[in-house]
């Protein structure tokens, strides 16, 4: 890999290599060409080589030793865009393109479907909204901003038990 500071010493020399007059005077247009190709080529080559800037987390998600068996986990990363993944009936999970760095975990229960709900409305019957059942876990930590699960993600293999306290 080309070091930062092996082209920042060589910019000068680009730009005097680059110089019209030599061109015009060391083979014309094609000799240009060739030059401004091998600049892109080695410019091009600096960005290589930084690694992957996202990472996948696996592990499983636990509430007081025993797996949530449901629901959704998400890694909520410094661009605040979270990342999520399902929670699996043996409490795995996995989440994938995740940035490097530090994100809050918050879990998610399963969505809760009402199956009269269609038939309530087609009936014009009271069509209040049924409250979901309150989460088999505290509510901390499905708020951004009350749960206390960190994760620092970092290159490479990722593999991170949630334990869940009451």
């Amino acid at each position: 890999m080309i070091s930062s500071s092996f082209i920042s010493e060589l910019t000068p020399a680009f730009g005097a290599w680059l110089n019209a007059g030599q061109i015009i005077h060391g083979g014309g247009m094609l000799e240009f060409t060739r030059r401004w190709c091998l600049c892109l080529v080695i410019f091009a080559c600096m960005g290589c080589g930084s690694g992957p800037s996202t990472a996948t987390v696996t592990g499983t998600v636990t509430f007081e030793g025993g797996p949530v068996k449901a629901g959704t986990i998400c890694f909520v990363p410094l661009d605040g865009i979270p990342r999520q993944g399902d929670i699996q009936p043996d409490g795995s999970y996995r989440v994938d393109d995740i940035p490097l760095g530090d994100a809050i975990i918050v879990i998610n229960p399963p969505a809760v479907e009402d199956p009269n709900k269609h038939m309530r409305i087609k009936e014009q019957k009271d069509t209040a909204v049924i409250q979901p059942p309150p989460p088999p876990f505290p509510t901390k930590y499905i708020d951004m901003s009350t749960s206390d699960l960190r994760y620092s993600v970092k290159s490479g293999e990722n593999v991170h038990k949630v334990e869940m306290k009451r």
